[in-house]
């Protein structure tokens, strides 16, 4: 399972990533979390039985996929995460493309966007939304419950929490 927000306030991706580890940890009984920060962004991964999120980046970004996307196009169906991640920064409509059971979240940095996609038969759900300028993505409901991951966090703090102002804003798609 995967967390991934989108804003540059990293104190605050701490408390949040605390309360979805301990989340993770409790009610889905994961004990492998990973966190990563690249830029304005922030991921928190969970490795489960089966289900463990791959991670790719380079220079200018990073992608994250859940599942197995696969190429129907190609002599070589299995794709690399980090193939898909050159083809998200150079063509993005070119993931269109792609089939099996999965959820992917890519970002480029230099554009400032990211990309949110599932499989066409919604096998492995992705959940986004956006609350207190904080866009987010996750493939887990629980995590995606925004009002108590988020209350959880301000309680932790003992004051209200108030995004940070990012100069741009993050845009997300969904297919």
């Amino acid at each position: 399972m995967f967390l991934a927000l989108f804003h540059n306030d990293k104190e605050r991706n701490r408390e949040i990533f605390k309360i979805a580890g301990d989340l993770c940890r409790s009610v889905y009984g994961i004990s492998e979390i990973v966190t990563k920060e690249f830029g304005e962004t922030a991921v928190l991964l969970g490795r489960e039985p089966g289900l463990n999120p791959v991670w790719a980046s380079n220079a200018r970004g990073w992608f994250l996929v859940q599942g197995l996307p696969f190429d129907v196009r190609s002599d070589n169906p299995i794709v690399e995460p980090g193939e898909l991640l050159t083809r998200f920064q150079e063509n993005f409509i070119d993931l269109n493309q792609l089939e099996g059971a999965f959820s992917l979240v890519a970002w480029d940095d230099k554009e400032k966007k990211a990309l949110v996609l599932g499989d066409q038969a919604g096998t492995l759900l992705t959940f986004y939304g956006h609350f207190r300028g904080c866009s987010y993505v996750s493939s887990a409901s629980l995590l995606a419950q925004r009002r108590w991951v988020w209350a959880s966090a301000r309680q932790a703090r003992g004051s209200s929490l108030v995004a940070a102002a990012s100069p741009r804003r993050t845009r997300c798609s969904a297919e």
